[in-house]
C-alpha cells in the first residue's frame, strides 16, 4: 500500500463518523486549510464549493463573501456545462448566507432564475429576477440591468407578449450604448429581431439581425456571427425560402465545427435534420438527428437533447412506427418529469396519447 492509499477511508460512512468526531473548531480549521490549499488558479469551483460552505457556517468566521463568490464562480462553471441541476443546488446554497458579495450574488441569482426559466417554473424565475434587478440598481450596473431585462423580455415572449418584449429590449439599446465590448448590443439586436418574427414582420427582423451580423463581423466575433446566420436561417425558413435557410444552417454548422462548439453544432445539425424531413430525406434526416443528439449528450444539455429525442419520435410516428415512437415519447415524458420541466413532460404526454391513439386503431 502507497503512503497516500494508507490515509483513504475504506466508506463514505466511515469517513462521516471520523468527521463527526471532531470537535466544530477543529472542522472550521481543515476545512480552512483544504480551501487554502485547493483555492488555486485553474481550480474547479465544484471542488471548494463544500469547504467554503462549511466555513461560512462558522460563527466565528466572516466567510460569507467569500463563499458567495465560490457559489458564483461555481454556478457559471455548472451555466457552461448546461447543468442546470447544480446551478439550482448552488443557488439553495445562496439562501443560506447571511452577507454575500453583491457581485457574485447577482451572478448566481441571474443562473439561478435562467435554471428556474429552462425547466418551465416562470413564477420562481420573475422572482429571482427582482431580487436580481434590486441587486443591479445598488450596483448601478449597466451590464446587469440589460441581463435581467433580456430575461424578462424572453418571459414576456414565451406569454405572447411579442410586442411588449421588443419595447422592452429597444429601452436597453441605449444601456448597451455605454459598455466599451459590443456583444450586449449584438445580442440584443438578435433579440429584437425574434421578437420581430414572433409578431410576422419578417422584414424588420431580417433588418435587425443583418444590422447584429454587421457589428459582430467589425468586432471580429465569431461565435456571435454563428449564431447569428443560424438564426437568420431560422428566419429565412419560417418565411418559406427553405433553400437560403439551408444555406445559412450549414455556414452556421461550419462555423460550429471550426469554434469546436458541440452545443451550437448540436442545434445546427437538428435544425437542418428538420429541413431534410421537410425535404422527404428521412434518412439523412435521421442520421443528422442522432448526431444532434450524441452532441447534445456531450454537453450535458439534457432537455436539448429530450427535444432532439422528441423530433426523432415523430420521425418514427411518420414512418409508421407508431411503436418506437412512443417508447422514445415516455422515455421523454419521464426525463422531462425527473429535471422538474413540466410544461415540457405534459405537452410531450399530449404527442404520446396521440400516438398511442394511432397505434390501437386497426393497422397502426
Amino acid at each position: 500500500m502507497n503512503a497516500e492509499a494508507a490515509y483513504l477511508f475504506g466508506h463514505s460512512l466511515l469517513q462521516q463518523a471520523a468527521y463527526d468526531l471532531l470537535l466544530p473548531t477543529e472542522r472550521s480549521t481543515l476545512h480552512h486549510h483544504a480551501f487554502q490549499l485547493l483555492d488555486q488558479p485553474g481550480a474547479e469551483p465544484d471542488s471548494l464549493v463544500a469547504h467554503a460552505m462549511a466555513l461560512a457556517a462558522d460563527p466565528a468566521r466572516d466567510f460569507d463573501a467569500a463563499a458567495s463568490r465560490v457559489l458564483g464562480k461555481a454556478a457559471v462553471a455548472a451555466a457552461r456545462r448546461y447543468d442546470q441541476r447544480r446551478v439550482l443546488e448552488l443557488g439553495v446554497m445562496l439562501r443560506r448566507l447571511a452577507r454575500p458579495d453583491p457581485k457574485a450574488e447577482f451572478e448566481l441569482r441571474q443562473r439561478y432564475a435562467y435554471a428556474l426559466k429552462t425547466l418551465g417554473d416562470t413564477d420562481a424565475c420573475r422572482r429571482e429576477l427582482a431580487q436580481a434587478a434590486n441587486l443591479a440598481e445598488q450596483l448601478d450596473s449597466n451590464l446587469m440591468r440589460i441581463r435581467v431585462g433580456r430575461m424578462l423580455a424572453e418571459l414576456a415572449a414565451d406569454a405572447g407578449q411579442a410586442e411588449k418584449a421588443e419595447a422592452d429590449l429597444l429601452r436597453l439599446l441605449p444601456l448597451a450604448d455605454t459598455l466599451a465590448e459590443p456583444q450586449q448590443k449584438i445580442s440584443l439586436l438578435g433579440n429584437i429581431a425574434i421578437m420581430r418574427d414572433l409578431q410576422d414582420r419578417r422584414d424588420s427582423a431580417e433588418a435587425a439581425y443583418n444590422e447584429a451580423l454587421q457589428l459582430a463581423r467589425e468586432a471580429g466575433l465569431r461565435a456571435e456571427q454563428m449564431v447569428l446566420i443560424g438564426n437568420l436561417g431560422r428566419l429565412y425558413f419560417d418565411s418559406g425560402r427553405a433553400d437560403a435557410a439551408r444555406r445559412m444552417y450549414e455556414t452556421a454548422l461550419a462555423m460550429s465545427i471550426e469554434l469546436d462548439d458541440a452545443r451550437y453544432r448540436s442545434f445546427w445539425e437538428g435544425w437542418i435534420a428538420a429541413d431534410d424531413r421537410r425535404r422527404g430525406r428521412l434518412a439523412q434526416a435521421r442520421e443528422r438527428m442522432q448526431q444532434a443528439i450524441r452532441l447534445a449528450r456531450q454537453v450535458g444539455d439534457y432537455m436539448v437533447e429530450l427535444n432532439w429525442r422528441v423530433d426523432l419520435a415523430m420521425m418514427d410516428a411518420e414512418e409508421g412506427r407508431h411503436a418506437d415512437a412512443a417508447r422514445q415519447l415516455e422515455g421523454a415524458v419521464a426525463g422531462a418529469l425527473s429535471a422538474g420541466a413540466l410544461s415540457h413532460a405534459q405537452k410531450w404526454r399530449g404527442q404520446l396519447d396521440e400516438i398511442l391513439a394511432r397505434q390501437r386503431k386497426p393497422g397502426g
